[in-house]
């Protein structure tokens, strides 16, 4: 606010954006303030030893405190970031880093609250205690995700690009990452903007 050049970069896990930071990720998105956010969303917390997240963590998918299975519904960033006023949405995965590079340099120039979410999954807290089947019922079989390569392999797998989605059920879309670009506004003033001209209206009636 005080220097509307800088453009700030903030970087977040799922936790501080969908749980303990979700009013402040909400506000920020709703004034269209002119930053870069990257979520990272890692489905569980994992600074802090791996417990479940209460908003992001896969439906059946064994935590530090979730040994049976997690069993709390999932909060989509995106659709968040969409709803409370954001104006350009992404979403890729680190399994796709020529398409984080694309959304990233848009994001460079885009005027306005920019929300990119990663999907990266942390093989020791998470990748070591599900298989790669994780979240599908009635699965046979699978494979433990514990190194980084079986991560990247899993994440590949799973992900589907946002054109391809549109031709496919929400059944069918449940297991996997939607990625690509959401939403992309140019229309709408940046807070910045929008704050200069109240005070070039106050500046006139003193």
């Amino acid at each position: 606010m005080a220097n509307p050049e800088m453009k700030p970069l903030i970087f977040m896990g799922d936790g501080d954006a969908l749980s303990i930071g979700l009013g402040h990720f909400l506000h920020l998105c709703r004034r269209n303030l002119d930053c870069i956010v990257l979520v990272f969303n890692n489905h569980g917390m994992s600074m802090t030893g791996g417990q479940m997240s209460l908003s992001t963590s896969i439906p059946d998918s064994y935590t530090a405190t979730s040994p049976l299975g997690a069993y709390e519904n999932q909060l989509d960033a995106v659709k968040i970031a969409i709803e409370a006023g954001a104006t350009y949405v992404a979403r890729t995965t680190v399994a796709h880093p020529r398409g984080f590079m694309k959304y990233f340099k848009k994001a460079l120039k885009h005027k306005g609250t920019t929300v990119i979410e990663i999907c990266t999954i942390c093989p020791t807290f998470y990748g070591r205690k599900n298989l790669d089947t994780v979240g599908i019922p009635n699965a046979e079989g699978g494979k433990k995700m514990d190194t980084g390569g079986k991560m990247i392999n899993y994440l590949m797998e799973r992900s589907v690009r946002i054109n391809q989605a549109k031709l496919m059920s929400e059944k069918e879309l449940r297991y996997h990452y939607v990625i690509g670009e959401f939403y992309h506004n140019t229309d709408k003033l940046e807070y910045s903007e929008v704050y200069r001209r109240i005070q070039e209206k106050m500046m006139k009636r003193t």
